[in-house]
């Protein structure tokens, strides 16, 4: 098979921002990114999604196989001031079709031409290509609070203006042998 010596390295990231024009916000932080890929050299460095082992305090089976086709990094990164921090993960991929949240791998061509489906839209993307899609949305909270000082209903309006760029990367046919974990990447 076209993938004993590689795989096909798919990405699919949400980057929100978020701008508070008036009035209060809270903040949500998003945490635990799982892998950091290098376009330029195409080495990808993670821990794969799979079993827990507590007594070993590793994902037990954070290895690339023969049976390996594809690596599907999912994740999404916040800043602004409504949120911040980012959250990644790596999903391995044997067989097709392979159904992941709102993604759906439908079939791999021997160049690394990815047919998928996302958020309902078929798509197919060649390697090194991407789609994105942007959204600027206005949250607008109206809300009414009584003021025992003043005996009076109180009213405040808080908005929040969130920057949406949705994307999915084809990053071609990486080696498995270029695979590794976080713990190699952090020994140099």
């Amino acid at each position: 098979m076209w993938f004993d010596d590689q795989y096909v390295f798919l990405e699919q990231h949400k980057s929100v921002h978020s701008e508070l024009i008036k009035g209060y916000c809270g903040h949500m932080c998003v945490d635990f990114p799982t892998y950091v890929y290098y376009p330029e050299t195409k080495e990808l460095y993670g821990s794969i999604m799979g079993d827990y082992d507590p007594d070993t305090d590793k994902v037990t089976n954070n290895e690339i196989t023969n049976k390996t086709m594809m690596l599907l990094g999912m994740g999404e990164s916040h800043s602004g001031d409504a949120s911040s921090g980012a959250g990644t993960g790596l999903v391995e991929i044997h067989n097709l079709p392979q159904v992941e949240y709102n993604l759906t791998v439908k079939s791999i061509d021997e160049d690394g031409t990815v047919h998928f489906t996302y958020k309902d839209s078929s798509m197919v993307l060649a390697p090194d290509k991407e789609w994105s899609k942007l959204i600027i949305e206005m949250d607008t909270t109206i809300y009414d609070e009584y003021d025992p000082e003043t005996d009076m209903i109180v009213g405040d309006t808080n908005i929040v203006k969130w920057t949406y760029h949705d994307r999915v990367t084809n990053w071609g046919l990486l080696e498995k042998d270029q695979f590794g974990s976080l713990e190699d990447l952090w020994q140099y």
